[in-house]
């Protein structure tokens, strides 16, 4: 999975905080709040291509891309991948393969009563990290393509407490203290499309 976006800005934000019943408590206060624009996710996918190809030319639900609910278009397209050592760039990657970039502590796998959240660390080079790194696979051009860690609601499981520590419940915050940063974006099976 790779993320970019080509412009940021802040937005001047009024917050109404309610109590229990829904009234409001104080006077609203405002802050600032960074935003992206004209950004660009890049998930590829590397099986099940007819299924996920026919899913993103006529999705069921809206597609929808950050904390504001931004309607998103999406494009499929399919390119001949190898093999090798590629550039991270701004790939999302899991931490180990690179100390390029911001370590981010971000929710993996969901369970699909909501109850566990199994939490990977990963690393994201905002402004395209040049780290070489050994790939799953590489693009033409040189991207490094990382398969990231299964999503499926089932890897909460007895797989996810093998492989990692167990993290945090359904809302509660991680318990790691090097987290500097956290995503927004669900993840569909790991790979390129």
């Amino acid at each position: 999975m790779a993320f970019a976006a080509r412009g940021a800005g802040t937005d001047l934000e009024t917050y109404h905080r309610l109590d229990a019943r829904g009234d409001s408590q104080r006077p609203p206060s405002r802050g600032e709040r960074a935003f992206l624009a004209d950004a660009t996710l890049t998930i590829w996918l590397v099986s099940d291509l007819d299924v996920w190809e026919a899913a993103l030319r006529r999705p069921v639900w809206p597609v929808r891309l950050g904390r504001s609910q931004d309607l998103a278009s999406a494009r499929a397209g399919r390119l001949a991948l190898g093999t090798g050592t590629g550039q991270q760039r701004q790939a999302v990657v899991p931490d180990g393969l690179t100390q390029a970039g911001t370590l981010l502590l971000l929710p993996t796998a969901i369970s699909e009563d909501r109850s566990q959240t199994r939490w990977g660390e990963y690393r994201y080079a905002a402004t395209g990290g040049n780290a070489e790194i050994s790939a799953d696979y590489l693009t033409p051009d040189g991207q490094a393509v990382v398969l990231l860690p299964p999503t499926h609601p089932a890897a909460p499981s007895a797989r996810a407490r093998n492989r990692e520590q167990p993290g945090p419940g359904l809302g509660q915050e991680p318990r790691s203290s090097r987290r500097q940063g956290r995503g927004a974006a669900d993840r569909a099976p790991a790979g390129g499309a």
